[in-house]
C-alpha cells in the first residue's frame, strides 16, 4: 500500500459557509465553475467534487436549508485521503475519549489508541484492512490520516504527576486557598500591589544531569553515550523568589557540605547568597538566614509590607522564621499540599524553562572543559546565566495570571481541571461497562469487511468505555496512618502563632521530662548481693548509645562501616584516609579519593 505524504506546510482552512455560497453561485445562479472558483479562491475541479456528492446524497441546493448544507459540506472538508473507515460521529467519539483520558492524567500512546481503534472497528462491526488483523492495531497510515483530519490533536510527551498531586487538586483545597487569599488581599486594610506579591520556592542544581539531550550520530547506532561528570551528582538547592510585577531578587544556594568554601559563590550574580548544610537541603536554619536574605532584598518592613505566597515544607514553619517574618511586616500564606504544580508561579511558568536550560549549559560546559569535572563551584555561575533567560518578567507574570493570583481569579479553573481528582477520590467500579457485558469477537471469528456497520446494539460511548484501557479499580480505603495534612493556611496569623507555640512549649517539658526521668532511673540503679552494681536498662541504652557514636559510618550510603575493616569491605581515601564501603566506591581506578577531598 503506498503511504500518503501530507504536506509539512499548513494549508488555509476554507470556511463551509464560504463553499456553501460557491456552490449556490453554481447550481442556482448557473455561473461557470471557472469564474466561481477563481471568485472564492475554490479549485474547480473541487468545486464540482462537492457538487456531485451533493447530488449522490440527493440533497438539492435549491430547497435544502443552509443550516443542512454548511453541515454536509463541513463533514466532506474532514475527509483526508481514500476512503474513512469511521463516520464524522465515531471519530469525534474517540476524539473525546482521548481528550478526556489526557484530562484526567491517562493520556493514551500511539500504540494503544492503534489498538483502542481496532477493537472498536470489530465491536461496531465496520469494515477495516486486512493488514489490521496480522498486527492486532490499526495501520500508522490510518493514525496519520486521524491525525491529519483532526489538528486540534498533537502528540505531546506528558509532565510526570504523582498520584497525591492527582488527588490534592480539588475543587475543595483550591477553593481553600482562594478564601485565604481573598482575606488576606482584600479583607484586610493592606492593599498589596503587583511588585508586594511575592512567591518563594526551592529547586534542585545536580551536578549530574537528570535528562540527557538528543545529540547527532550514525544512523543504527545501537548504543550512543554522553559524558557525565559522574555516576551520582551532588544536588545544590536553589532558593528563589519573584513578584507579581516581574522582578526577582538574586538567588540563595544551598551546597551539600558541612563548611562553607568561598570558591563555591565565585563568578556568581551580584548579591546572590550561599551557604553549606550536610545535607544540602532546605532546613528551618537556613529558611531563617533565607528570609533575612528575601528581607533584605526586597525592602520589606511595617511600613511597606508584603505578602509571600510559599509552600507548607517543615522548614517554612518554625516559630522562629513567622515571628521573623511578623516583625518585618511579611504576611506568608502557604499553598495546599501537593498542589504546586498549578498554584505556585514559579513551578507553573519559571522552574520549568529553567531546569531544562540548566541541563543544556551542564552539557555544553562539560564539552567546553573535556578531560574536566563538573563541581560544586560551578553550579552558582550556570545557574545564574540560566535564571536571567528564564526568569523573565513575561515568564514571571504569566505564571501569576496562570496561578489565579494576580490579577484575582479564583474561578481560573474550570471542572475538567478537577476531573482526575475526582477519580481519585470516588475510584468506584463502573457499573455501566459491567451492565452491557459485549463479547468483543476475536479476529479469526469475525470477518474484517462488511458493508452494513452496525452502532445500534449499544451506545458509541459504551462500546468505547468496553474496549479501552481505561479501567475503574476497587475503592480505596482510607488509611489513619500518618500526620494529617497541613491544608492552605495563613501562617502568620495569631492563630497559627499560638498553636506554634503551644507545640513548642509542650515538645520542650517533655523533653525535659524525658531528660529528668533519665537520671531518676540511673540514679535507683542498686547494688547487687555480690557487691557489684547492677547494670540497669537506662546505663545499657546510654552505653549502647555511646557505642553507636563511635561507629564509623560510609560517607557515600550512611551505612555503617564492619568493624574489622579489610579489603575485601572497605577502601580508604588517598588523601583523608577515610574509609568506605568498597561496593559504594564503585571504583574506576586503582585508588579512592572521596568526594569531599574532590570538590577541595
Amino acid at each position: 500500500m503506498v503511504r500518503h505524504k501530507y504536506s509539512q506546510t499548513v494549508k488555509p482552512a476554507i470556511d463551509a459557509n464560504v463553499f456553501v455560497a460557491a456552490i449556490k453561485e453554481v447550481t442556482i445562479a448557473k455561473k461557470s465553475l471557472r469564474s466561481v472558483g477563481s471568485a472564492y479562491k475554490i479549485d474547480k475541479s473541487k468545486l464540482a467534487r462537492y457538487i456531485s456528492s451533493l447530488m449522490e446524497a440527493n440533497i438539492d441546493p435549491t430547497t435544502t436549508s443552509n443550516e443542512k448544507l454548511v453541515d454536509f459540506v463541513s463533514n466532506l472538508l474532514k475527509r483526508t485521503g481514500g476512503k474513512k473507515i469511521f463516520s464524522v460521529e465515531q471519530e469525534d467519539e474517540l476524539v473525546q475519549y482521548l481528550l478526556r483520558a489526557s484530562k484526567m492524567y491517562y493520556g493514551l500512546s500511539i500504540c494503544e489508541f492503534s489498538k483502542l481503534v481496532y477493537e472498536f472497528a470489530m465491536k461496531c462491526n465496520i469494515e477495516y484492512p486486512v493488514e489490521w488483523d496480522i498486527h492486532g492495531k490499526a495501520s500508522w497510515d490510518w493514525y496519520n490520516a486521524f491525525m491529519h483530519r483532526h489538528p486540534n490533536l498533537s502528540l505531546r510527551t506528558p509532565e510526570q504527576i504523582s498520584a497525591n498531586r492527582t488527588k490534592a487538586f480539588s475543587k475543595a483545597n483550591v477553593d481553600a486557598f482562594f478564601v485565604n487569599l481573598d482575606h488576606v488581599m482584600f479583607q484586610k486594610n493592606i492593599k498589596y500591589e503587583p511588585h508586594r506579591i511575592w512567591n518563594m520556592d526551592e529547586t534542585g542544581c545536580p551536578t549530574v544531569p537528570t535528562k540527557a539531550v538528543r545529540v547527532i550520530t550514525l544512523k543504527g547506532e545501537r548504543r550512543v553515550g554522553q559524558k557525565t561528570s559522574a555516576e551520582r551528582g551532588t544536588n545544590v538547592s536553589l532558593a528563589f523568589a519573584v513578584s507579581a510585577a516581574g522582578q526577582s531578587i538574586p538567588p540563595f544556594y544551598i551546597f551539600p557540605r558541612k563548611n562553607m568554601q568561598s570558591t563555591f559563590m565565585d563568578n556568581a550574580l551580584p548579591g546572590a547568597m550561599g551557604v553549606a548544610n550536610e545535607s544540602g537541603w532546605m532546613t528551618a536554619q537556613e529558611f531563617v538566614k533565607y528570609l533575612a536574605h528575601f528581607i533584605k532584598h526586597s525592602k520589606a518592613s511595617k511600613d511597606s509590607p508584603i505578602l509571600l505566597l510559599l509552600d507548607n515544607h517543615t522548614s517554612h514553619l518554625s516559630l522562629e522564621a513567622i515571628q521573623m517574618a511578623i516583625d518585618n511586616g511579611i504576611t506568608m500564606l502557604s499553598f495546599p499540599p501537593h498542589c504546586s504544580h498549578r498554584l505556585q508561579p514559579l513551578d507553573v511558568s519559571v522552574f520549568g524553562p529553567f531546569k531544562k536550560m540548566f541541563h543544556n549549559m551542564c552539557q555544553v560546559w562539560m564539552k567546553n572543559n573535556i578531560g574536566k569535572t563538573l563541581e560544586l563551584r560551578h553550579i552558582a555561575p550556570i545557574a545564574d546565566k540560566c535564571l536571567e533567560a528564564s526568569a523573565t518578567p513575561k515568564n514571571i507574570r504569566s505564571g501569576f495570571r496562570a496561578a489565579g493570583i494576580q490579577p484575582f481569579n479564583p474561578n481560573v479553573f474550570s471542572a475538567e481541571d478537577y476531573e482526575a481528582a475526582e477519580l481519585m477520590e470516588t475510584n468506584l467500579t463502573s457499573a455501566d461497562a459491567d451492565a452491557i457485558n459485549l463479547e468483543v469477537p476475536s479476529p479469526s471469528t469475525m470477518p474484517s469487511t462488511s458493508t452494513i456497520p452496525n452502532t445500534s446494539a449499544a451506545p458509541i460511548q459504551h462500546i468505547l468505555q468496553e474496549v479501552g484501557p481505561l479501567k475503574h479499580s476497587a475503592p480505596i480505603k482510607k488509611s489513619n496512618r500518618g500526620r494529617k495534612s497541613m491544608g492552605s493556611t495563613i501562617l502568620t496569623s495569631e492563630v497559627n502563632v499560638a498553636n506554634l507555640r503551644r507545640k513548642s512549649d509542650e515538645k520542650k517539658a517533655k523533653d525535659s521530662q524525658n531528660k529528668e526521668n533519665q537520671k531518676n532511673k540511673a540514679a535507683k540503679a542498686l547494688p547487687s548481693k555480690r557487691g557489684r552494681p547492677r547494670k540497669s536498662s537506662v546505663v545499657m541504652t546510654i552505653q549502647n548509645m555511646s557505642d553507636s557514636e563511635d561507629e564509623d559510618f560510609c560517607i557515600i550510603c550512611k551505612g555503617v562501616m564492619p568493624k574489622k575493616l579489610n579489603r575485601n569491605n572497605s577502601i580508604h581515601c588517598n588523601t583523608c584516609d577515610r574509609p568506605v564501603h568498597l561496593k559504594c566506591a564503585n571504583l574506576t581506578a586503582g585508588y579512592y579519593t572521596c568526594i569531599h577531598c574532590e570538590s577541595d
